[in-house]
């Protein structure tokens, strides 16, 4: 009940005309939440982008629906919607709540011993001293008992109710895409797509086996017949020899082709 009296109170605060004057460069992040830990691969977090990034200006960008069919699209779909001046002066308002602008890098780890291999929240707060991140262990398994703590996830609770709004499909200037050793299923994606790119694969980066590399997001428009089980000839034997894609737009604040955590 609480939460849900917490996100109509940010409706209700937009409604009065409430307004905030964001600094300058306003398509570059304020906020940004996202998991990393627990049991899943490198893979897994490579591959997957940030649960929520909010800009300066009101775009809140989070991941999209995606469809329940095999194989699935080959790029991770994000969309954004868009926080009204009055959402975001209650959002900054939690923010110094929870208490980020006074943290450098904090972590609340108070659950580890109670909660096994569970994933670990990780909120991001930019301002004019730079980046203060507040990590919180088995966040929405544990009840957890710092006052900071419980307001993130109250923070967290008003963000998924503001991006399950209207919203659009958004991509971003750059793409990373992971080159993943092997098929899904041999016997069923036999042959393997010409590579439609200059780029190789031999050249990218190395992580945890995987090849990864940051594009213009205009690569896209070459990958359009491509799926998640879509294969290539990989130019490196000894690596591979045929590789997949897993490729996402990067949000605001990202590098790309790093192994959170």
């Amino acid at each position: 009940m609480r939460r849900f009296v917490l996100a109509l109170a940010l409706v209700l605060a937009a409604c009065v005309g409430e307004t905030t004057e964001p600094p300058p460069d306003l398509d570059t992040p304020l906020l940004q939440v996202r998991y990393e830990g627990g049991l899943a691969p490198a893979q897994f977090f490579l591959t997957q982008g940030p649960a929520f990034t909010l800009t300066r200006d009101g775009k809140l960008i989070s991941p999209g629906a995606v469809p329940a069919i095999f194989p699935g699209p080959m790029v991770t779909p994000y969309f954004s919607s868009q926080v009204t001046p009055g959402e975001l002066s209650q959002i900054q308002d939690m923010i110094e709540a929870i208490g980020l602008p006074d943290m450098v890098r904090e972590m609340d780890d108070d659950a580890i011993a109670t909660v096994f291999d569970a994933h670990t929240t990780v909120v991001t707060y930019w301002d004019e001293n730079g980046a203060h991140t507040y990590s919180v262990y088995a966040l929405g398994i544990a009840e957890p008992q710092r006052e900071e703590s419980r307001r993130l996830q109250e923070m967290i609770t008003v963000l998924e109710t503001l991006a399950g709004r209207s919203s659009v499909e958004w991509v971003g200037d750059q793409v990373q895409l992971v080159a993943i050793p092997g098929a899904i299923d041999p016997e069923l994606f036999e042959e393997a797509e010409e590579w439609p790119l200059d780029e190789t694969v031999d050249t990218w980066d190395e992580i945890a086996s995987m090849r990864c590399a940051v594009l213009d997001a205009s690569v896209l428009e070459a990958f359009a017949g491509a799926n998640q089980a879509t294969t290539f000839p990989s130019p490196d034997p000894a690596w591979a020899d045929v590789f997949r894609l897993a490729v996402r737009p990067l949000h605001p604040g990202e590098t790309g082709c790093e192994v959170p955590g």
